[in-house]
């Protein structure tokens, strides 16, 4: 995969956008925002496939379950489908795709997100805007 010359502005400028979108479903959730990242920087769209076919949790679980259970196993399916290949967490940087604990409380919640302009800090959508995830919480990352 390779990322366009200008990628750095257009993910700034994704993000930007992104911080003034209501989080709903199947239009603009931790995956999609993820999703809508890597296509501004690569034009490619990891959720082509998956665009429209859910609006509420119980969609994302039926959706879960036909690509292997999680959203840990679809991220990874999508990964390596689209030639992002996996990355040791040290090595994700701006712009990558992260897995992340996303738990405020202590439980155990995951989503995607996408490594930020600042630090080693993701950027998830959440039902509060976009959350700010320390590198310490991350799973799993995927280089864009």
């Amino acid at each position: 995969m390779t990322r366009k010359k200008n990628w750095i502005q257009l993910l700034h400028a994704e993000i930007e956008r992104s911080r003034k979108l209501p989080f709903a479903w199947g239009s603009f959730d931790c995956a999609l925002f993820a999703c809508n990242c890597v296509l501004a920087i690569t034009g490619v769209d990891p959720a082509v496939e998956f665009r429209g076919k859910y609006s509420d949790e119980e969609g994302v679980a039926k959706l879960f379950q036909s690509q292997g259970g999680s959203l840990e196993s679809l991220a990874a399916a999508v990964a390596a489908k689209i030639g992002m290949p996996e990355t040791r967490l040290g090595f994700a940087g701006r712009g990558d795709l992260v897995l992340v604990n996303n738990s405020l409380d202590g439980s155990f919640s995951r989503a995607l997100g996408i490594v930020g302009m600042n630090g080693p800090i993701a950027l998830c959508a959440s039902e509060k805007g976009l959350a700010r995830i320390h590198a310490r919480r991350w799973l799993r990352g995927w280089k864009v």
